[in-house]
């Protein structure tokens, strides 16, 4: 087929490049906020350090003081943004419990919030543990992206399998309406695509430029997918709008 010709190849082009463009626009932001940034406590240091470090008796000690649990630094990142990207669930448990829950939803400075940060992290128990907890499932990243868009970005079926349990939603659109269920077609993930279509994803969904995570199947050559899709009812006639 002459990709000249072909309509859905030039809107999902152009939803890369844009894409790209984003994110390149982002990564170069200096992700500092001096204005929220005020000198940090030697508590703060203390329990970022036992954060860091692992050191859970110490980390026990230091998060009785509850001011430097409120304390950012120049990222804009607090103890509960240092804890959920350490592998250690014992670490995220304690310092979740002795934080705020205003400070569950925080974001830093480059717009990351504590369940963004784990998602991206690839740490399938902390993501658990902050849902079981009671953080918010949908919150979004200041990209635009939902935790469960990053999820499938990341290829992870247990994180998104852990979202959709604690009932994040399916179709929440992102940057250009782009799905979580797109993405897995993207990515050729059956796996992921039958899981959210079993939980009531949309076979429907068109993004920003009018098309089907059918369409996105068919363009990336995931037979597999496409075939999936249409058995449970994409319409294969259907063309960007």
């Amino acid at each position: 087929m002459d990709t000249n010709d072909d309509p859905d190849e030039d809107h999902l082009t152009s939803y890369d490049i844009q894409l790209s463009i984003q994110e390149s626009i982002e990564a170069s932001k200096t992700a500092l906020c001096p204005e929220r940034f005020v000198p940090l406590s030697a508590q703060n240091r203390k329990l970022v350090e036992a954060i860091k470090q692992g050191h859970i008796p110490e980390l026990q000690e230091y998060v009785k003081y509850k001011y430097a649990m409120d304390e950012a630094d120049e990222k804009g990142w607090f103890p509960l943004h240092e804890a959920v990207v350490q592998p250690i669930q014992q670490i995220l448990e304690i310092v979740l419990d002795a934080s705020y829950k205003t400070l569950w939803e925080f974001k830093t400075c480059d717009g990351e919030t504590p369940l963004t940060l784990a998602v991206k992290a690839g740490l399938v128990e902390n993501v658990r543990t902050l849902l079981e907890k009671g953080v918010w499932p949908n919150t979004k990243n200041d990209k635009g992206e939902t935790p469960l868009l990053i999820a499938v970005k990341k290829g992870s079926y247990d994180m998104v399998s852990t979202l959709i349990k604690h009932n994040t939603s399916l179709d929440q659109p992102c940057v250009k309406r782009w799905s979580a269920m797109h993405e897995a077609a993207k990515q050729g993930r059956k796996d992921i695509v039958a899981l959210l279509l079993k939980h009531g994803g949309n076979v429907h969904l068109r993004d920003g430029f009018g098309v089907t995570p059918l369409g996105v199947a068919a363009e990336y050559g995931h037979c597999d997918v496409l075939e999936h899709l249409i058995h449970k009812g994409g319409d294969v006639l259907a063309l960007a709008d």
